[in-house]
């Protein structure tokens, strides 16, 4: 699926999801965002241009790999203390922030995730916490 020129959230996500080989352009909001959401999958897909590409909130067991990410603000993002996010083999090229925790959220960074011209890999707010493992 591709999704153009989004001014809300293109996916949200209640219940469990994989998500795969989407394509997301111009997303002034968030691309995706899980409530709810358990062992949920976001897998080799591409973000350009984009606010907030895959959020978290009150999610447990969702696994981020190998998706690409241009020109985006924050790619990956767990909030809340309800939240649990792994994230692996992700590129981000040009953004502020690759790996975000916020409000208490956990993200785990698995490895091979990769930045490039971006401000922050790591961002924690408000007692977020990200882990390499």
């Amino acid at each position: 699926v591709i999704f153009r020129d989004v001014e809300e959230d293109a996916i949200t996500v209640d219940e469990n999801i994989s998500i795969t080989n989407s394509e997301f352009w111009f997303c002034n909001d968030k691309c995706i965002q899980m409530n709810r959401a358990n062992k949920a999958t976001i897998t080799n897909n591409k973000f350009y241009y984009t606010t907030s590409a895959v959020l978290a909130n009150y999610g447990y067991n969702i696994t981020v790999n190998s998706n690409t990410f241009y020109k985006t603000k924050k790619a990956i993002r767990a909030r809340t203390n309800n939240s649990l996010v792994k994230a692996s083999g992700n590129k981000h090229t040009e953004g502020d922030c690759m790996l975000s925790a916020q409000d208490k959220g956990r993200l785990e960074d698995w490895g091979n995730n990769t930045a490039s011209n971006v401000k922050n890999k790591i961002c924690e707010i408000n007692g977020g916490k990200v882990s390499i493992k």
